[in-house]
């Protein structure tokens, strides 16, 4: 079903420059080793695996907003409505998996490890994508009702397949294209079209802090870390944004009416 992701990266994708993941990039500022006591050796990295825990934990609560509050959507509301909530579900299980792939990262941080860390994000921004696109635009109705089911498993798909070139021949370009690429998205979509939803202000302060949370990771890891005296570091706050945002998301989600669109 997916053979045709090659050509597309190939012929889509080819006009980004060129990108080869190099072993520097897992030089980060936090390298102090937590001891867990109990005869447990000591964890490696400490901070920076202990601050995916927030990410996880907001993500497990935002999963139960959408299984346990608007699960009832996908069997007796609209088709965008249930295309929104199937988008939500996969943003919060990417989420969960994001907690786990990047503790396991840092716990040992290299370009194989990476892997784990990376899929999950793609998912996380292909789905976001997914839905606001749909909370915002009439594209279900143009497609078709059943069109999420397959538009969000193929660009899933795209994401996972990113990552696997990344993985296994060390090629950046696609999987910056399936992250960045669906935030220009979504981004674009917030600017053009009003969310018809309460809250829907929230995803525009989302954009801003995932910015703000790239900033503390590319630009402020050894400089918060020099800051604070070597208590917190750029990439472990880093972390601790993304769980706000997803706090947020949460916030915003649950202050819809669940006949209206349930999420």
């Amino acid at each position: 079903m997916l053979s045709w992701l090659p050509t597309l990266t190939s012929s889509h994708v080819s006009w980004v420059p060129s990108v080869t993941a190099l072993d520097g990039v897992h030089d980060y500022a936090d390298k102090r080793a937590f001891t867990l006591g109990c005869g447990c050796p000591a964890l490696p990295n400490g901070m920076d695996v202990l601050t995916n825990i927030p990410i996880g934990v907001a993500s497990g609560l935002g999963l139960i907003v959408m299984l346990v509050e608007y699960g009832t959507c996908t069997s007796q509301n609209t088709e965008d409505a249930q295309a929104i909530w199937w988008s939500w579900t996969c943003t919060f299980v990417g989420g969960i998996c994001v907690c786990f792939g990047s503790s396991y990262y840092h716990w040992a941080p290299c370009n194989r490890t990476l892997v784990w860390d990376r899929g999950p994000i793609a998912v996380i921004a292909v789905s976001t994508a997914c839905a606001v696109i749909v909370e915002r635009t009439n594209i279900i109705a143009l497609l078709g009702g059943e069109s999420i089911f397959y538009i969000l498993p193929v660009l899933n798909g795209f994401g996972v397949y990113s990552v696997y070139l990344f993985g296994v021949h060390k090629q950046l370009r696609a999987y910056y294209f399936a992250q960045y690429g669906c935030i220009a998205i979504l981004t674009s979509a917030l600017v053009l079209f009003p969310c018809p939803h309460a809250r829907g202000e929230v995803m525009v302060l989302n954009v801003v802090l995932y910015g703000f949370a790239k900033l503390l990771e590319e630009a402020w890891d050894y400089r918060l870390y020099e800051a604070t005296g070597g208590r917190l570091s750029g990439h472990s706050a880093k972390h601790l944004v993304v769980a706000l945002v997803v706090g947020c998301s949460i916030y915003m989600l649950a202050g819809r009416e669940p006949d209206s669109a349930c999420v």
